[in-house]
């Protein structure tokens, strides 16, 4: 056997023996995605700005929700049972802008363009925004006008807001 030969042998070896140890370890194909294997596993990523969280949501059977950390407590985005057709990893990006002059939280959903069955709702937590609030506005940003859209206003109940959501967008909460 000539000199390359065996390199290139022992090399092989050594890539298929890392292989086998790796996902030899694992019940799950190389494929699959772990983090998403589990329905109730939520991921939570903290930003500068915000949180940015996802989901595999599968409501065939069961409601679910998405739980959106702040530093007053949190934020619960809820998905209806049928709301969806299909299992759907959702996710959630909040920031804080200046939306039509005022201090906003902006919910970025994913993903776009997602249209519900049923209603979800947001369940948000004034202290996040202005702990004295006795209300708040929805807005969501449409592409085709360039610009924020009125949604409506809810009034607060021990210190949070709900909105229905119909479908997937960038909404501000202000």
């Amino acid at each position: 056997m000539s000199k390359r030969l065996r390199k290139a042998f022992a090399v092989l070896s050594v890539v298929l023996l890392a292989a086998g140890l790796f996902y030899g370890c694992s019940s799950n194909p190389p494929t699959a995605l772990p983090e998403y294997d589990n329905p109730n596993l939520q991921r939570t990523i903290l930003l500068a700005d915000g949180v940015a969280v996802s989901k595999l949501v599968d409501v065939s059977v069961l409601s679910d929700s998405l739980l959106i950390n702040n530093i007053a407590g949190y934020h619960a985005f809820k998905i209806p049972q049928k709301a969806l057709k299909a299992a759907t990893i959702i996710s959630i990006k909040t920031s804080r802008e200046v939306i039509l002059g005022k201090n906003a939280v902006v919910l970025e959903f994913g993903p776009d363009g997602l249209v519900f069955d049923r209603a979800t709702t947001i369940d948000f937590d004034l202290r996040d925004l202005d702990p004295s609030a006795k209300s708040a506005s929805l807005y969501y940003f449409d592409p085709n006008v360039g610009d924020w859209v009125y949604q409506g206003t809810a009034n607060a109940k021990d210190g949070k807001v709900s909105f229905n959501i119909y479908h997937f967008s960038k909404y501000a909460i202000e």
